[in-house]
């Protein structure tokens, strides 16, 4: 490679024009959903997975179900997701429409364990 060629390409890098610094969506609000009393009842736990595409102004344009817990459970998560408000991915300091990958965790709590949790949490806490 020819020294001018080199000082090119070492001056493109330096301006930023090879390398576009870029960052992901960022959740500012968002209601998470909840359980149904089906699911509920027969013990369903687990992850939803959706994929989301995030527009320049931090909204929700389209969501879908990539890794399905219920068709109730996904079908409330896509619900909420489409609601959720984001800082927006940007490119080169510009907000721009990027796809993203949301876990939501659905985990029953046995309301017995969280007494216990919070009693053994305020005896240490008083200590």
């Amino acid at each position: 490679m020819k020294v001018p060629t080199l000082l090119t390409v070492l001056a493109l890098f330096a301006s930023g024009f090879l390398y576009a610094e870029s960052t992901n969506p960022q959740l500012l609000e968002g209601e998470m959903p909840c359980y149904t009393e089906e699911a509920r009842a027969t013990g369903i736990e687990g992850i939803v997975i959706v994929e989301a595409l995030v527009d320049e102004n931090g909204r929700v344009f389209a969501a879908d179900v990539v890794q399905s817990l219920s068709p109730e459970l996904d079908s409330l998560t896509v619900e909420a997701v489409l609601e959720w408000k984001f800082n927006p991915a940007t490119e080169d300091g510009r907000a721009v429409m990027k796809v993203v990958r949301i876990p939501v965790k659905f985990h029953l709590i046995d309301p017995m364990d969280e007494t216990i949790t919070n009693a053994q949490d305020d005896l240490v806490a008083s200590r």
